[in-house]
């Protein structure tokens, strides 16, 4: 069965940036540049947010994809020395900025949290590409998420968001926490 055009260029322009993982190698000799999980889900409606990274939507947590935000109790230091809940209010930015809109992620797998990891959408806009172009995450470290990069990149040296200060990067603050 062979797809009509229009299905297949839909398929092709699917907003996963950046989160292809590689195929088996017995598919990368083969060619193919892309695996599918037979049990992705889709996870629809209106979304708590827990934190700068992760959401809530029917009572299922969703870790979004490709970034990485500071932690709910982590400050951050703003160029006149003094300190600010920068984790909080990253959480906060994605609430006002997501307001009553749907949320829709696309998710394949669970952490060891047992959180969906996945890429979401509010508004037609991806959201972890949100977050990293205006300054509010970072790209996660094992991504491979050039757009990501690119637009943390641009949100740094525009010294937007977390980057108008200094900051510890989530990953070290989890671990010292």
């Amino acid at each position: 069965m062979s797809l009509p055009v229009t299905a297949f260029v839909a398929i092709l322009m699917k907003p996963n940036h950046c989160s292809w993982r590689s195929p088996p190698r017995s598919e990368q000799r083969r060619g193919f540049a892309i695996t599918f999980d037979a049990h992705a889900e889709t996870l629809s409606g209106r979304a708590s947010v827990i934190d700068g990274d992760t959401l809530e939507i029917h009572g299922e947590r969703v870790r979004l994809l490709d970034v990485d935000a500071p932690e709910g109790d982590q400050t951050c230091t703003r160029p006149d020395g003094s300190e600010w809940k920068c984790g909080q209010y990253v959480a906060n930015k994605l609430v006002d900025w997501m307001g009553t809109r749907v949320v829709t992620c696309e998710a394949d797998r669970k952490d060891r949290y047992g959180r969906w990891l996945g890429n979401c959408m509010s508004g037609g806009e991806d959201m972890a590409l949100w977050l990293a172009s205006r300054g509010w995450a970072l790209p996660y470290r094992e991504c491979k998420c050039e757009v990501i990069r690119d637009a943390a990149e641009r949100a740094r040296f525009g010294r937007a968001g977390i980057w108008s200060g200094t900051f510890m990067m989530p990953w070290e603050w989890r671990k010292a926490n």
